[in-house]
């Protein structure tokens, strides 16, 4: 009967000790539209560290521009933000317009109009950016600029 009891015990403890296990492991991953749209608004407001938490965490980031020129790495990118956020002029405004999402990578298509000041006529391009889940945060990996031609 001892026995029988301490087996009972056993394997008690050792279904709990699985069970935190399992669930220490089944964190939620957050919503990547909310994430994109956090990252959109971080450019938007020219608001540098928040941006960089939205970066991934390797140095393997690139930016491809609207012309094709390209930045191809993590820190060139924060250094062209940290220039670029100093022109208190441009605006930028974006629409996400779909949503394609995955378990480690998703991508979102997304439009925006770029000024350079107010008084200037918006340029509109399609931008694609990649993100790739890093310690349960969405982080971008890649951003593709295609430039939108007016109709003649």
């Amino acid at each position: 009967m001892k026995k029988n009891l301490q087996t009972q015990y056993i394997s008690t403890i050792f279904c709990m000790i699985l069970l935190v296990g399992c669930a220490s492991n089944n964190v939620s991953v957050p919503d990547f539209k909310t994430s994109v749209r956090q990252h959109l608004d971080t450019v938007e407001n020219r608001d540098l560290e928040a941006l960089k938490n939205t970066l991934t965490e390797t140095n393997d980031l690139n930016v491809i521009f609207p012309g094709g020129s390209i930045l191809d790495n993590t820190q060139a990118v924060i250094n062209f933000h940290q220039d670029w956020f100093t022109d208190e002029n441009w605006i930028f405004k974006t629409e996400i317009v779909k949503v394609i999402e995955g378990t480690t990578q998703s991508t979102a298509l997304v439009k925006y109009n770029f000024q350079d000041s107010a008084d200037t006529e918006p340029r509109q391009a399609w931008l694609v950016l990649t993100f790739q889940l890093e310690k349960n945060s969405w982080r971008l990996i890649h951003d593709q600029n295609t430039r939108i031609d007016k109709a003649e």
